[in-house]
Parts: C-alpha cells; sequence; structure tokens
C-alpha cells in the first residue's frame, strides 16, 4: 500500500509541474496493436520508442467495427485497439472522457501483433 500511495503523490507532484494542476489516471488497458502490418508502421519504425505518446480515434462509422478505434502515432496510423478489446476505450472517447495511450513495448517478432504493444489511460 505505501508503494501506491508514494507512486500517486510522485504523479500529482509531477502532473502539478507539468500542467499546473495534479494529474492521476488509471489504467484502463494494455494489449497488443492490431493491424500493425496493415498500416504504416513499418514506415516509422526507427520513429517509435517506448513511452512515446499515441492518439486514439474513433472510427464510428467503421463499417467492420462499430466500436472502431484507430492508433496514431503523430499522423500515422499503426493500427486499432483490438477489437475484443475496443469497446470501454471507445465508449469513454464517446463519453469524451480523457484518454491517453502510450506505447509498452517494442519487438521485432516476425508476429505483428507482437511487435508493438501500448496501453491506455484515463484522466482522473
Amino acid at each position: 500500500m505505501q508503494a501506491l500511495v508514494l507512486k500517486q503523490n510522485f504523479f500529482t507532484e509531477l502532473g502539478s509541474r507539468l500542467f499546473g494542476r495534479p494529474y492521476r489516471s488509471i489504467l484502463v488497458q494494455e494489449s497488443p496493436l492490431a493491424g500493425f502490418d496493415h498500416h504504416q508502421g513499418n514506415d516509422i519504425w526507427r520513429s517509435l520508442k517506448e513511452g512515446k505518446a499515441l492518439r486514439l480515434v474513433r472510427e464510428r462509422d467503421n463499417p467492420h467495427d462499430h466500436y472502431a478505434t484507430a492508433i496514431y502515432f503523430r499522423n500515422t496510423k499503426l493500427g486499432y485497439v483490438p477489437r475484443k478489446e475496443n469497446k470501454m476505450p471507445a465508449r469513454f472517447i464517446d463519453e469524451g472522457r480523457s484518454l491517453k495511450a502510450s506505447i509498452v513495448r517494442l519487438t521485432d517478432d516476425e508476429n505483428p501483433w507482437e511487435r508493438v504493444r501500448f496501453r491506455v489511460d484515463m484522466e482522473i
């Protein structure tokens, strides 16, 4: 419990210094990135780094998935939140909640599902 309090205090203090107010968040999910091999991720692979921010973009009119949420690095589409895990972040975005995504792990694995792992946090 003490470690949790110290971590929360650290991020509250850090948020105060960076944003002028406490920044607290909760982990919504951590997942592999879906569709990496079908988008432009390989073109910018060298620019990707663990900890880098990602952008979540809802695709409400996506004909294949009502909850489709694309993942971008800067202006480059990397793929999607996996279909079986996208309902919660899609609903949070639709509700106007503040979500932050970032790269957790990068590997040179041949399996595209193993190349990029990301996390989504919700500001509270």
